[in-house]
């Protein structure tokens, strides 16, 4: 799998993972080793980061696009995921 051109350079970071958690309030990154894709309706999602207490999930919509959207999945056992950001960047950026 290769990732979209955006989270890759993300993940470039050094401390890329280390941020995500220093400004999740308490939700936790996905390794990149246990980076799993979903499907759902007609998007394939990378989940890449947990709520603390597994009730939300975020993923990016690996749609093809160089800075794909996240959305998150809240209580549904990935039933129901809802757009979050419209893009990778986006989120990363209202994060930090």
């Amino acid at each position: 799998m290769r990732l979209p051109s955006s989270v890759r350079e993300w993940y470039c970071n050094e401390d890329a993972i280390g941020l995500l958690t220093r400004y999740s309030n308490q939700d936790w990154p996905v390794p990149l080793r246990e980076f799993s894709v979903k499907s759902w309706k007609t998007h394939h999602l990378l989940t890449f980061k947990k709520e603390n207490q597994g009730v939300c999930y975020w993923a990016i919509d690996l749609d093809g696009s160089h800075d794909p959207p996240v959305y998150v999945d809240v209580d549904s056992n990935g039933a129901e995921w809802t757009l979050h950001a419209p893009t990778f960047t986006a989120y990363v950026y209202a994060c930090i």
